[in-house]
């Protein structure tokens, strides 16, 4: 039995896009394969578009699944959707007041018409099950997690009606217990209260990582003013009042601005009242129902300071926390959940031992044909050994970007995407944030460490479980957090990789062969990406950010890339390119003395991936590409007569507003 699960929205890029529809209608995009409920492929659309977090229907994902398992659209028998029916369709009905000349489409009717259109085939109605969306969650948690039966806890923004669900599940019985309604939401509550630290939605991470650099003790009043915890596990929460009640005894800070003691310690007050509202649910459904395994999915359960004090808590034995918690994961867990409803007699999971679920980096073309295209920016010779070879690098202080195999499902880099380094010098992590990550100062970074040596440097709790995934914070046993300076947060905690040799070899002998060098056997270890993207997918992706930020070297499979020495002229040879979902924008803006002037834009996804102002002179080279024309040929030149032109495209490219390419490539 074939299952393709979606976690979307309804609309595609650009003119195929239905822009009455939020981004939060849909966010975290992707798409997964089910077989007999073992899952063959899994990927964010995001990987694939370009754009962080994108709502758009996961058209790119569904095609690189198929492809990645070798099948044809005829070989899908079921499709499973990540949101109830009846929900969704009220929430689409709610949208539309908005455009009452405009028909309300149904769910079903919308799903039907996009599977159809990327699928070129006709995809019947009764072949789509909708999955209520906290059971898309905990049924991924639970299935991949191999217990028997535990305790599930799904937490996060809102799904369907529903902000927490506790689920008893034992065997093949999947019992719901508790749920809070989205009056009381944790995830909506994290997402408020950070907007006065100048974050908003999917921020919800700095503020983590923030927290330990400030006093709880200081605004926890404040907060408690806001919620009550009430007996049998409950608790009343006014999201309404959440950022006046705040904002009366804080002052906010302006995105841009320094961080102050005070938004310091206002995070940390932040992280400690969730903590303390999910642990008085928790523990209550824990000692209601008796399990001593917990499972947590949402995306909530991407806190992993929260994580890591559920471990330490005492309640559970074992506990296991989705790495894809957030709602790309539910793809997974809807495939599963209607994989088991269609053909329970076949229904085979297994537990989830790794996640490289994603194409390959050579899946359009093999590394070195593209590498060979970068000839004038970069040169690389083959190594024998990848893995010392990039060992060797990074122990002589290079940081290297690493690039193995299949892509990573889920938000983090974990051995195939990834950029590398020396945990040990607190510097480390100052000049990755500075000038690779472009983020920032106080941001963590993760150590990856084999599974042999784990329990050496860290002190891990009985109940916590493979640590394959960073998805829980650990603490550095004492007498190495001076000695891992990059990777040890101000706490002492790290959110720890651990990497098993069976799963991740490449990236194992790595690390095993830094640690003959230097007896550390940790690297640290984050995502492939700058600021402005998502994590890097395909080898010229790879390159994009290779060559946009400080890294010292690139190691594709054997491949090993440093840089040439280029001014700004060489550039002028590569060729820009609109990706489809650009749009460039001409208007008129206020003179500050009076009167109109000319402005431009270039404009990502109707304005949900980003936009930003530019000059009239890169305004009418944008729109002369033809995919053919280099810059120098559209008339941009590197010299001060050019007025920055070359400086701002080059800038443009670097924030991923536009691609550059070598002449006389496809795609």
């Amino acid at each position: 039995m074939k299952v393709l699960g979606l976690s979307c929205g309804f609309s595609g890029l650009g003119r195929d896009r239905m822009p009455e529809l939020p981004i939060s209608f849909g966010h975290d995009a992707a798409a997964a394969l089910v077989s007999d409920g073992q899952i063959v492929a899994a990927v964010e659309e995001e990987r694939l578009n370009r754009l962080k977090h994108t709502s758009t229907f996961c058209r790119n994902a569904i095609r690189a699944c198929l492809s990645q398992a070798g099948l044809r659209a005829s070989d899908v028998d079921h499709f499973a959707y990540y949101f109830g029916e009846a929900e969704n369709d009220h929430d689409l009905q709610l949208i539309y007041l908005q455009h009452p000349g405009l028909p309300v489409p149904a769910s079903r009717e919308l799903l039907v018409e996009r599977l159809s259109e990327a699928l070129e085939t006709d995809v019947r109605p009764d072949m789509i099950s909708f999955v209520r969306h906290h059971t898309s969650h905990g049924f991924a948690a639970y299935q991949n997690s191999g217990f028997d039966s535990a305790l599930v806890v799904v937490m996060d923004g809102k799904g369907d009606s529903e902000s927490i669900s506790i689920v008893s599940a034992a065997g093949n019985d999947y019992e719901y217990v508790r749920t809070f309604d989205e009056w009381r939401s944790l995830g909506r509550f994290y997402q408020a209260s950070i907007e006065l630290l100048g974050y908003r939605a999917f921020d919800e991470y700095k503020v983590m990582g923030l927290a330990p650099y400030g006093d709880p003790r200081v605004y926890r009043p404040l907060f408690r003013s806001l919620y009550v915890l009430t007996d049998g596990g409950g608790y009343q929460l006014d999201l309404a009042k959440v950022r006046y009640g705040l904002v009366s005894q804080f002052r906010p800070r302006r995105k841009g601005e320094a961080f102050s003691q005070d938004h310091k310690d206002f995070a940390a007050a932040l992280q400690a009242s969730l903590e303390e509202i999910a642990i008085h649910v928790i523990s209550h459904a824990q000692r209601e129902t008796g399990h001593r395994r917990l499972c947590v999915a949402g995306g909530v359960g991407l806190n992993a300071t929260l994580n890591g004090s559920l471990m330490r808590s005492g309640y559970f034995d074992e506990t296991y926390f989705d790495p894809a918690a957030h709602d790309a994961g539910a793809a997974v867990g809807a495939a599963l959940h209607a994989c088991k409803q269609q053909a329970p007699g076949r229904f085979r999971p297994s537990p989830l031992r790794h996640l490289f679920l994603g194409p390959s980096h050579t899946a359009r073309e093999p590394a070195e044909t593209c590498l060979k295209r970068w000839e004038k920016f970069i040169y690389f010779d083959e190594s024998e050994d990848a893995a010392a070879a990039g060992a060797a690098l990074i122990a002589a202080g290079k940081i290297i970007g690493w690039v193995q195999g299949r892509s990573e499902f889920g938000p983090r880099a974990l051995g195939h995407r990834s950029i590398l380094a020396d945990p040990r010098p607190a510097s480390n992590r100052d000049r990755i944030n500075a000038a690779v990550k472009k983020r920032e100062s106080y941001r963590p970074f993760a150590p990856s460490v084999t599974e042999e040596e784990a329990h050496r440097f860290f002190d891990i709790p009985p109940a916590a479980p493979d640590l394959y995934y960073m998805i829980a914070v650990a603490e550095v046993r004492p007498e190495f957090r001076g000695l891992l300076g990059a990777v040890t947060h101000i706490d002492g905690t790290a959110r720890l990789q651990v990497v098993n040799r069976e799963t991740n070899e490449v990236y194992w002998r790595l690390i095993q062969e830094f640690g003959k060098i230097t007896d550390v056997p940790i690297v640290l270890n984050t995502s492939f990406n700058n600021n402005a993207e998502p994590i890097v997918q395909t080898v010229e992706d790879a390159i994009a950010t290779f060559l946009t930020t400080s890294l010292d070297a690139l190691v594709i499979d054997n491949w090993i890339a440093r840089k040439r020495q280029c001014d700004t002229a060489a550039f002028l040879d590569l060729v820009p390119v609109l990706t489809g979902h650009a749009e460039l924008q001409s208007g008129q803006s206020a003179r500050p003395g009076g009167g109109l002037d000319a402005s431009y834009r270039i404009v990502l996804d109707a304005g949900r991936g980003g936009s930003t102002a530019v000059s009239g002179a890169a305004f009418l080279v944008l729109g002369s590409c033809d995919g053919r024309s280099s810059l120098r040929e559209l008339g941009v030149a590197a010299g001060a007569a050019a007025g920055g032109l070359a400086g701002e495209i080059l800038q443009l490219w670097d924030q991923r507003f536009i691609k550059l390419r070598p002449a006389q490539t496809g795609g």
